[in-house]
């Protein structure tokens, strides 16, 4: 079970369709970056692994999803809650 499952587990009630209530504050983001958590195919800082990714770029937060070092989109939003909505509803 990756990190955000347990997470949803714990927090949400096993409410996937829920997710972005985590990423109403940086406080989710900046521990799953400090601690490098396994979320599965999520990520939260710039890698080379396919994924999708969220990541804080100075005062934005920039959705996107890369496979095989190619970004396929890419979408910024003023704010974690906004990019999480985004990104966990597609």
């Amino acid at each position: 079970m990756s990190y955000i499952d347990q997470l949803i587990e714990e927090r949400l009630g096993g409410d996937r369709c829920r997710l972005a209530e985590l990423f109403k504050n940086d406080e989710i983001l900046e521990e799953l970056k400090k601690n490098s958590k396994d979320t599965g195919w999520y990520r939260f800082e710039e890698q080379t692994f396919d994924g999708e990714y969220l990541i804080k770029k100075d005062n934005e937060y920039i959705c996107y999803q890369q496979d095989r070092g190619f970004k396929f989109w890419e979408k910024s939003f003023p704010t974690l809650y906004e990019a999480a909505l985004f990104l966990f509803k597609k």
